[in-house]
């Protein structure tokens, strides 16, 4: 897992806002960046404790960011946290109404996590409970995930967003 440090002295030119003097250590990696709708889709990567894995979620900041609402997307079986952007537009109707979006995997991934050869099952199959049974219980900690680690990791890398309330789930 890489380690980045920010420093940030006074004010950030590009943007003509000031922001906070402070020194962090971000437990977050970017996957991928890009500006859509005026605002900006980050892919991040970090090590889940609670799922045992590296995990992957997608963040969407709109561009008016001041009390920026916050809509969690659990995309629904055999979907990843891409589906969502690619798929429905999100980011237009997001930079419209002002909501930032935040997009997790459906379900822990790699070589380590059991998996199932039948697609509704294992890697991907986008349950979001904790599995009670091995080999299942280990790794799939979804509804801990999202509703604690995720949250407590967003609230202290990306604190542009509340993510404190709002849920959608997708279904296939």
């Amino acid at each position: 897992s890489v380690v980045f440090v920010l420093y940030c002295l006074a004010s950030c030119a590009c943007c003509q806002k000031s922001i906070v003097k402070s020194l962090r250590i971000m437990q977050l990696s970017v996957v991928a960046k890009m500006l859509q709708f005026g605002g900006v889709w980050t892919r991040y990567k970090h090590m889940s404790k609670t799922l045992g894995c590296e995990m992957i979620f997608a963040v969407y900041l709109p561009p008016d960011i001041t009390e920026t609402k916050c809509l969690k997307w659990l995309s629904g079986l055999t979907c990843t946290d891409l589906n969502f952007v690619e798929k429905a537009g999100a980011a237009r109707h997001a930079a419209k109404r002002g909501i930032a979006l935040v997009l997790p995997d459906t379900s822990p991934r790699g070589s380590d996590v059991p998996n199932d050869e039948n697609y509704d099952l294992g890697q991907g199959a986008g349950f979001y409970l904790d599995a009670t049974q091995m080999p299942w219980s280990t790794n799939y900690k979804m509804e801990s995930y999202v509703t604690q680690e995720l949250v407590d990791l967003i609230d202290k890398e990306i604190p542009e967003i509340d993510i404190s309330e709002g849920f959608a789930i997708s279904g296939k």
